[in-house]
């Protein structure tokens, strides 16, 4: 055959497809709060509730007991105070106001250990409500208490929404801020006034659950990329597994 009329040979014909294959995959857009967390992660956040729980039931049916989970500026600087100030804090005034701030404490203080581990949620986050708690009485008058966990969660909003804006940075920051907002206008806006709600302790909380997360993130930044890193390994190992969406097949055009 003429070397005119010669057909190329097979290895040029694929020598492109074979460049494709050998381009590695790129990392998904993706953090560790993708990864799903363990059920056990929950079992602090779900003790303290029970716990709460049956602290709130005793102090309605045994008023002696009520009166030894009061505290106010009297018995602030008493030898138990530490302890009444965490029997104040899981006592509750009734099931509403009780249900009203575990139905969203257990959630989030959950996922703060699911994610941040147990030194997170119950040890710096439970510590930091009980400062709240006791913060937010001094700022009253010696004869006023207080009582409930608002403080504490309002801790844990603040710790999330430090940690969620700098770990999922790979979304654009238009994105975090408008998602941030959002979760602001709806969880921290009061949006109607009851004289008997401690706004006071909820932003007290609020703060000293932003520098929390702050000053987590200073210790623990290097830990943090490294499993955002495998975070994103595992995707993408995952979705080749997987292999194009059954729903969304992968197409060819042109």
């Amino acid at each position: 055959m003429p070397a005119a009329w010669a057909e190329p040979a097979d290895a040029d014909l694929f020598d492109g497809d074979e460049d494709e294959a050998d381009e590695p995959t790129p990392l998904p857009d993706v953090s560790l709060l993708s990864v799903h967390p363990s059920h056990w992660a929950f079992f602090w956040a779900v003790l303290y509730a029970v716990l709460s729980g049956i602290i709130t039931i005793w102090a309605a049916w045994d008023p002696a007991f009520r009166a030894s989970c009061h505290i106010n500026g009297y018995t602030l600087h008493e030898w138990d105070a530490p302890v009444r100030l965490l029997a104040s804090m899981m006592v509750h005034s009734g099931f509403d106001h009780y249900l009203g701030n575990m139905i969203l404490l257990v959630p989030f203080a959950g996922f703060a250990t699911a994610f941040y581990g147990f030194w997170a949620f119950p040890v710096i986050l439970v510590t930091l409500g009980i400062v709240t708690h006791w913060l937010t009485i001094l700022s009253y008058p010696l004869y006023m208490g207080l009582v409930g966990s608002s403080g504490l969660l309002f801790v844990v909003f603040g710790f999330w929404l430090v940690l969620y804006a700098w770990v999922e940075s790979h979304l654009s920051f238009p994105k975090r801020v408008l998602r941030l907002s959002g979760f602001g206008l709806l969880m921290l806006i009061p949006h109607s006034y009851s004289p008997t709600t401690s706004y006071r302790a909820h932003y007290i909380g609020l703060g000293l659950g932003a520098v929390a997360g702050v000053l987590f993130i200073l210790v623990n930044r290097k830990s943090l990329r490294q499993r955002t890193l495998l975070a994103r390994l595992a995707e993408r190992e995952a979705r080749q597994n997987r292999g194009p969406s059954r729903r969304f097949p992968r197409r060819r055009w042109g």
